[in-house]
């Protein structure tokens, strides 16, 4: 059988927020160098692909087929052997426990339709009796088993003394850094999106008054509401903080992996909290507050496409239908990204007033980056100057992402320095980019067909 593309995101199980905090747990850890972590990330993701297919057989009532019946064979082995590695290198993520509860959950709610999809179940029990036979009889241990993570602050235990430490949970404010762009001028390209944020946004904090001048004259109202998408690694964060930088206005992130839980009516509430404390700074202060959120595509999922989705789903997304539409009114600035918008909610997407796509750069827009980075360093001004050799290997990168190509060039820059601390060249680029191993995207899998293209040298 054919397996068509899949509609729903990868999840832990139906538990995301605890998948997220893995993925970013093992992430850390990997940037320390524990080789383990790598491979358990690959692994985690295998098993949830694989739980996605086993999903879709399940949707398409295809639970007899022999393909069904080995995938969920795998999955259970995969799933066994990864609470393995997860309980001997990483204890603290209670991967197991969580495991048992998540599945078990899954298996009380599926097994009500059909009796097929007892797997789960089968799955709960050998993962239960696997820990009875890591116990062994008689054996004491001064160390406590390890507690279950608590995701978030919730609004039935005990809340803080200092509402700002429940939201510490919920918002982190943004603080630039050396790294981060001073102003929309550091984003190299990208002129007609930074052109809309000139004109939807900066001009009317520069400029109050053309505020109600606009309104009057063209009826025109300052845009409250921004949806970028397109593929990771193409800017989106960076010209966030950009905005953030140049505007002057206090820019939250919300935090999706903590926002969402698998508590009842918890998320819709956490979500609430959230632009309730946005509403109160920008009052406080007079002025608008921007608010980033991320990966929305976690908490705003299409309610009509989203394969399996439950009434928590549901009530999330008209939450923020709800909330986006008032928060014009609430003098808050949002900004949307996600890398999927097939998976976005049609109504919460009529919510954004504008929509712009932020691609790959064309060979313009690499030759652009590549004179800027280069040209910041010693070592790499010869090569930011030589217009043939830039032109040459802006071919060559193109297909990578902007995030990419930065790695590549920072990968050139050691391998110059490890080459008797010579000139970055042509050749230590292309050496970098064998190195880096980075795979090229597929443009086209990201973007709408009928929407123009927003970018550095895009076509008129």
């Amino acid at each position: 059988m054919k397996i068509n593309s899949i509609s729903r995101p990868i999840s832990f199980t139906y538990n995301e927020n605890y998948h997220n905090r893995v993925k970013s747990y093992l992430l850390l850890v990997k940037e320390k160098d524990l080789a383990i972590a790598d491979t358990l990330l690959d692994l985690e993701e295998n098993a949830l692909r694989m739980e996605d297919r086993v999903i879709l057989y399940e949707n398409q009532s295809n639970t007899q087929s022999d393909e069904y019946k080995i995938l969920t064979e795998c999955l259970m082995g995969l799933k066994l052997n990864i609470v393995k590695f997860m309980e001997k290198y990483f204890p603290k993520l209670n991967y197991r426990q969580e495991s048992i509860e998540e599945y078990g959950y899954e298996r009380d709610k599926m097994t009500r339709v059909a009796e097929e999809f007892y797997w789960r179940n089968d799955l709960c029990k050998k993962l239960s009796s696997q820990e009875a036979e890591t116990d062994e009889p008689g054996e004491t241990t001064t160390e406590q088993k390890p507690r279950k993570l608590k995701l978030i602050k919730t609004a039935d235990t005990s809340k803080p003394n200092n509402e700002d430490e429940a939201i510490d949970d919920l918002l982190t404010e943004f603080y630039p850094t050396n790294s981060s762009p001073k102003s929309l001028a550091d984003v190299v390209g990208m002129e007609e999106t930074k052109q809309i944020l000139e004109e939807e946004i900066l001009d009317y904090i520069r400029h109050p008054e053309l505020k109600e001048l606009d309104k009057k004259e063209y009826g025109i109202e300052p845009c409250a509401t921004l949806f970028f998408y397109g593929p990771p690694g193409c800017g989106k964060t960076y010209l966030t903080e950009a905005l953030a930088s140049e505007s002057g206005l206090k820019m939250y992130k919300m935090d999706i992996s903590k926002i969402g839980s698998k508590y009842v009516n918890e998320t819709p509430a956490n979500i609430q909290k959230a632009f309730d404390y946005l509403a109160k700074t920008a009052k406080k202060d007079g002025k608008p507050v921007l608010l980033f959120m991320d990966e929305i595509d976690s908490i705003g999922m299409s309610r009509e496409n989203y394969a399996g989705s439950s009434r928590e789903n549901l009530k999330t997304t008209s939450s923020l239908l709800k909330l986006i539409q008032e928060a014009k009114d609430n003098n808050i600035i949002i900004i949307a990204a996600t890398n999927r918008r097939n998976l976005i909610d049609t109504a919460l997407l009529n919510r954004f007033q504008s929509e712009i796509y932020f691609g790959l750069y064309d060979e313009k827009g690499i030759k652009g980056l590549l004179k800027e980075k280069l040209g910041k360093i010693e070592k790499g001004k010869s090569l930011s100057e030589n217009e043939e050799a830039l032109s040459e290997i802006s071919k060559e990168l193109t297909g990578y992402s902007n995030r990419s190509i930065v790695h590549i060039i920072a990968k050139s820059a050691k391998i110059a320095r490890r080459n008797s601390r010579s000139e970055i060249t042509i050749d230590t680029v292309r050496q970098a980019i064998k190195d880096c191993n980075f795979e090229k995207i597929n443009d086209n899998s990201y973007k709408r067909a009928e929407k123009r293209r927003i970018g550095f040298g895009a076509p008129n």
